[in-house]
């Protein structure tokens, strides 16, 4: 009776461990629109990338020449799996809102001493297809400026500069295209003349 007792209170920890997770992975997601109104509030300005060395792009890109635009930030590494798992979404995503006022910019950011080597990077870049711009973070600016921890990860910034839609991890891309959608439809600044 007593073994039953302790492989119940077992079985019971587990599901509300299992239950916590699934809803902490979850959260803010609808099953209808696919993001909660809640995920879209302001988290702040979104800092300045400050980056000098970028791949598909002739200069480096700045957040300040980029208002009016939706920005979305992709933080990966070549090596990282589940970063490579978001590339068939980011790579529609992109086809799909490149003329539309979307900005896509990957931030490359190395978790090992052979990510460090911009030729490799660039080989994956050429290799994986990856058509939108790429800066190469090896000193962590953006990496840190924008507190990420961890792989791959997402920040979609709004025509006024202004941090609406974080993400860690892989998956909910239907949440991502959600957070594209409703802030392009936002209207941006006005010119002043």
């Amino acid at each position: 009776m007593e073994r039953l007792r302790w492989l119940a209170a077992v079985i019971f920890t587990a599901a509300a461990v299992f239950a916590g997770i699934f809803a902490y992975s979850t959260r803010g997601v609808r099953a209808d629109s696919g993001l909660d109104p809640e995920r879209l509030q302001d988290q702040g300005a979104a800092p300045e990338l400050t980056n000098n060395i970028w791949i598909n792009s002739d200069k480096p890109l700045r957040l300040a020449d980029l208002r009016g635009k939706v920005v979305l930030l992709d933080f990966w590494t070549f090596g990282c799996i589940n970063c490579q798992h978001t590339l068939p979404y980011l790579k529609e995503a992109y086809a799909k809102y490149k003329g539309q006022g979307v900005e896509f910019i990957g931030i490359h950011y190395p978790e090992f001493s052979y990510e460090r080597d911009v030729n490799n990077v660039c080989d994956a870049v050429q290799r994986e297809a990856i058509a939108f711009p790429v800066a190469i973070d090896n000193d962590g600016a953006a990496w840190n400026a924008y507190q990420m921890h961890a792989w791959p990860a997402f920040v979609i910034v709004d025509k006024f500069g202004r941090m609406r839609f974080r993400q860690i991890g892989e998956g909910r891309y239907d949440a991502i295209s959600a957070a594209l959608d409703t802030l392009l439809a936002e209207p941006g600044p006005t010119a002043v003349f």
